[in-house]
């Protein structure tokens, strides 16, 4: 039985580590596409799609970001929510903007790799590396 319990436990650190991990790559893959996106002949479709299916995967992450925090008790658990937050509240008024002619998918874009470089390879490393902390901790009280 402790078996077991050790198994699960590595399998779940494995997996919050690839969570965010892979959130950064998914993230930069969502670039990729709307950088495609915008050059595309069809960009007045193609763009807003995939920049609203972004709102959505990002709403996601964050939701499993945020129950990390709370599960393991993340010290900088209110920076990382107001980061969370700024994101939504930018990502709100750039799709208006958008919408409106205001600005066009390069200002999105920019603001995505920005995003990417100081939150995701920061922040949320940061909140693996923690949450890991945590999960090996509790690991070694099991083996003792």
């Amino acid at each position: 039985m402790l078996y077991a319990r050790l198994i699960w436990r590595a399998l779940n650190i494995l997996a919050v580590f690839l969570g965010v991990f892979f959130g950064g790559l998914v993230l930069a893959e969502y670039i990729k596409l709307l950088e495609s996106a915008a050059k595309s002949e069809s960009h007045e479709l193609l763009f807003p799609a995939m920049f609203n299916a972004l709102k959505g995967y990002s709403e996601t992450q964050f939701s499993i970001e945020e129950q990390l925090m709370d599960l393991y008790g993340y010290p900088q658990v209110r920076l990382h929510l107001a980061s969370h937050k700024m994101f939504e509240i930018k990502m709100h008024q750039m799709g208006c903007d958008y919408e409106s002619g205001v600005i066009g998918p390069s200002s999105i874009i920019s603001f995505l790799k920005a995003w990417l470089v100081s939150h995701i390879e920061i922040s949320d490393i940061e909140l693996a590396t923690y949450v890991n902390r945590c999960v090996e901790q509790k690991l070694a009280r099991l083996v003792i």
